[in-house]
């Protein structure tokens, strides 16, 4: 039976699922070769299904096995080529408390409020 280890994935669940389809379908694949041997009174080989002899029933079966070996390496070879993922962008610390100098700028209101709100803008 074949195993696969996925890394450095980053966020492309779309190419996990596909990758993990396609592994299912090999070992259903294999479940079904090995099944077919048994019928035929031949054995599975320990190689995996290197040794299988082949008719017209596995035939098929090891030309579709080998199909989704093929389709399984394409996809984890998009996976390796994509790039990692951007660093994330820092965010503010809430709990700072920032000074602005205010002094000479227009205001409303009384000159020694408690409270001073500012709004900046910034015209680009």
């Amino acid at each position: 039976m074949s195993s696969l280890a996925i890394a450095g994935c980053g966020g492309n669940g779309q190419l996990r699922s596909e990758v993990a389809d396609l592994q299912v379908s090999m070992e259903a694949m294999e479940a079904r070769q090995t099944q077919l041997e048994s019928r035929q009174g031949s054995t599975p080989s320990t190689a995996g299904l290197a040794g299988v002899e082949l008719n017209e029933g596995n035939a098929e079966l090891l030309a579709e096995i080998e199909q989704l070996r093929e389709t399984q390496a394409e996809l984890l070879a998009q996976i390796n080529r994509r790039p990692p993922p951007r660093p994330r962008r820092p965010r503010p610390d809430t709990a700072a408390v920032y000074s602005v100098d205010i002094t000479g700028s227009p205001f409303a209101g009384a000159k020694n409020a408690k409270v001073t709100v500012v709004q900046a803008f910034e015209f680009a």
